[in-house]
């Protein structure tokens, strides 16, 4: 395995025999892995040995998480380092002890040590000498010291002023890097900045703005930021950008030789203030408006009266996406797809397709099964696979083979399951169910929508409306139809598609007959045969067989995962949700007062006692005592089972029924407060480690309402989960509650 080759996996070993296990992937980032914790404090000195196919390097009292970076570091290499550059060098390059210490460099980085024993012997060089280096040649034998392989450079260069070689300093920079740190690639920015010509001074955002963007673009290698050397304007601006552009920094202090990482972050444009101002631009650019006439504030930014300061163009590009947008879409997920064409299909299906379908959802009152669901979904899938491994999470038999050319059934698999994750609950939003030759109105029934959203989406899809998959026309210019990409085989990529959706939920069995609803199916004529022998009839192809399989599975597990507090989007947002489902279920009641119902096929008697006990119970839900939600969603769970029961004597009858359509109303509401509790009760689940053909699974509570009954409850549906999947034929899990506080 060489330096260049993925995925990669060391191991930490310790006096007492623990080893640490980390695995990086650089589509999927890092994963680690241990029987027991090493320690419980990675600040605390340690020996360690580090382990890399068959090279061992022992690093003495070293800090543990220190060890950890510097292994993290080289098998994330190798690196381009973009390096701004000074004139500090031209001072510095006849310097004897500078020379001596680069002598020192060259001849360990020259040798023929394993990669981790020469950073071992630069770091343990003595200080002397490493004073009179320039700020670039310091920082780089820094960041050697920190365990990266820097092996391209792009030096970014401003003229020094006033001297008739204006960039002799680079040309010296350039020659130290290629002979003293083995740095063969090596390119050079121009950027025209004087510091005594103001009218240089606008350009210079968007001139490091575009070339920083251009270098990052091109490259799939990791990338670190010299925040050190040249101007302390363009040092501070780099800085904001890479935060922006979510790339690691590296700063070294005149003073001292240690080296301080800035790390990536998410740093972003303020939109809320983007779309104050955004018109006033637009107006600008237009000729619509002078200079004199947009606000102060706006006017300080264009420092020479017409050349913004900023990148305006590409800020209104990202403002634009973001109105689209305004959150994470699942872009990590995307991004570990080979095929361009799909990540495009997905992309442009999420930000202009998927996301505005839940306009009209037609049972706004569960917990939040839009957007911000499906991109969790993505997130707990990409981060299964972090941990699990790209083609152990898939598991198929053929994983390489192409499905059509260009196309692996990897990524085929890939891009079917992140279609599903977005479409799957989109059923919520339709309310025609179509079966065989007969259509079924479901509007104003919410159990029926809930039980069949996974029916109502195959019948979405299937009427051709709203463009879902794109089949013959693009989501927009960006991305190809599904026909574009696939050609003949279009109609089973579809079918493909329905599948997977239809089989997400317990109503359909995967692999064996087991199933929750029978009596729903049954009403309506549904095929209730497993996935397995359905996809026989459905689709030819043997190894896409697989891939729908797999992905059912997948999208079935990881739907069970999303139990957590942002379902609830908010505390204030839930404690409103709670207060305005109780007072619709009063709404509905008062439209049922002092009738007599009359629902065809149904126990009058049954329904007004369990109407009357929902009422009642439903009073005190606002009041502190947590049995209440409980009390209440057995009652109407109970409601519902009688409704059913009277829909199957006459379904096309109870259909028509508006006091039927009344008490399912009040029936789907009374059963949403014990959901609400439920996700409340969590923070976030998140999948941390695989070991031994096992998935550990962490349950973080949400410390500001904590329900052991809840958690454990969760722990128990998670592990169901699991087992109706059918992944349990494949791996175990183990899920584990969070004590920590």
């Amino acid at each position: 395995m060489s330096i260049d080759s993925f995925p990669k996996i060391a191991f930490l070993k310790f006096p007492d025999n623990r080893q640490l296990e980390i695995h990086y992937d650089p589509k999927l980032g890092f994963s680690l892995s241990f029987e027991s914790a090493p320690l419980d404090d990675v600040s605390e000195k340690v020996n360690v040995t580090i382990v890399y196919e068959n090279h061992e390097v022992l690093f003495e009292n070293i800090n543990l998480l220190e060890a950890i970076r510097i292994t993290k570091n080289f098998l994330k290499s190798p690196a381009l380092m973009i390096c701004p550059a000074g004139i500090n060098i031209l001072n510095k390059r006849n310097d004897n002890e500078r020379l001596l210490y680069l002598e020192k460099i060259k001849e360990i980085l020259n040798s023929s040590d394993f990669y981790l024993e020469k950073v071992k012997r630069i770091r343990s060089m003595k200080e002397a000498g490493k004073k009179n280096l320039s700020p670039e040649e310091s920082l780089l034998t820094g960041v050697i010291e920190k365990g990266f392989v820097v092996d391209e450079i792009v030096i970014i260069g401003t003229p020094n002023e006033g001297k008739e070689e204006r960039y002799k300093h680079l040309v010296f920079l350039e020659h130290s890097f290629r002979s003293y740190f083995n740095v063969e690639k090596i390119e050079i920015e121009h950027i025209e900045f004087y510091p005594n010509r103001e009218e240089t001074y606008s350009v210079l955002f968007t001139e490091l703005w575009r070339t920083l963007q251009k270098i990052i673009s091109r490259t799939k290698k990791t990338t670190i930021i010299n925040a050190t050397s040249s101007y302390k304007i363009i040092t501070s601006l780099l800085t904001i950008m890479m935060l922006y552009f979510k790339k690691s920094g590296f700063y070294t202090f005149e003073k001292s030789n240690n080296i301080l990482e800035i790390p990536s972050f998410g740093l972003d444009w303020n939109y809320s203030y983007l779309d104050e101002i955004m018109p006033q631009i637009k107006a600008l650019k237009s000729g619509k408006s002078s200079f004199l006439e947009i606000t102060e504030e706006l006017q300080g930014i264009y420092l020479d009266g017409k050349t913004s300061y900023y990148p305006l163009e590409e800020i209104e590009r990202l403002y634009h996406e973001k109105r689209d947008v305004p959150f994470d879409y699942g872009g990590k997920y995307i991004e570990v797809l080979d095929n361009e064409e799909l990540k495009s299909y997905l992309e442009s299906g999420v930000k202009k397709r998927w996301t505005h379908m839940w306009i009209g959802d037609q049972i706004p009152e569960t917990v939040e099964h839009s957007q911000r669901h499906s991109r969790r979904l993505m997130n707990l899938a990409y981060h299964t696979m972090r941990v699990m491994g790209l083609n152990r999470f898939a598991n198929l038999k053929n994983p390489d083979q192409e499905y059509i050319d260009g196309i692996s059934y990897l990524d085929l698999f890939l891009f079917l399951l992140g279609i599903s994750i977005y479409v799957h609950d989109l059923g919520h939003v339709y309310p025609i169910l179509k079966v065989k030759n007969r259509e079924y109105i479901l509007e104003g029934f919410p159990p029926l929508i809930r039980d069949l959203h996974s029916e109502l989406t195959v019948s979405l899809i299937e009427s051709g409306e709203y463009n879902v998959l794109a089949e013959e026309k693009p989501f927009d210019s960006e991305s190809k139809s599904l026909r574009d990409i696939f050609k003949e085989k279009t109609k089973e990529i579809v079918e493909a598609v329905k599948l997977i959706c239809r089989y997400h939920r317990r109503n359909l069995p995967i692999e064996d007959d087991f199933m929750e609803e029978k009596r729903l199916m049954k009403i309506f004529n549904l095929d209730t045969n497993p996935l397995v022998e359905v996809v026989l009839n459905k689709i030819t192809d043997e190894n896409l067989q697989e891939v729908t399989v797999r992905a059912a599975k997948w999208l079935q597990f990881i739907d069970g995962l999303d139990v957590q507090a942002d379902r609830v989007i908010t505390d204030s947002y839930q404690k409103m949700r709670v207060e305005r489902t109780a007072n619709e279920i009063s709404y509905l009641q008062k439209k049922i007062e002092g009738k007599k119902l009359s629902i065809p096929h149904g126990d009058a008697k049954k329904i007004e006692q369990l109407l009357k006990d929902i009422f009642s119970l439903k009073d005190k839900i606002l009041s502190s005592d947590k049995n209440v939600a409980k009390e209440i969603e057995s009652k109407a769970k109970e409601l519902e089972k009688v409704l059913y029961e009277a829909a199957e004597k006459d379904i096309e009858r109870f259909l028509k029924s508006s006091e039927a359509e009344i008490v399912s109303k009040i029936a789907f509401k009374a059963r949403q407060f014990v959901h609400f509790n439920k996700h409340r009760a969590v923070s976030s689940i998140m999948p941390v480690m695989f070991r031994n053909n096992t998935l550990f699974i962490k349950i973080f509570p949400n410390p500001s309402f904590n329900m052991k009954d809840e958690l454990q409850k969760i722990k128990e549906d998670i592990e169901e989960e699991h087992k109706r999947s059918h992944l349990k034929d494949d791996f175990e899990i183990e899920v584990i509650i969070n004590e920590r506080n």
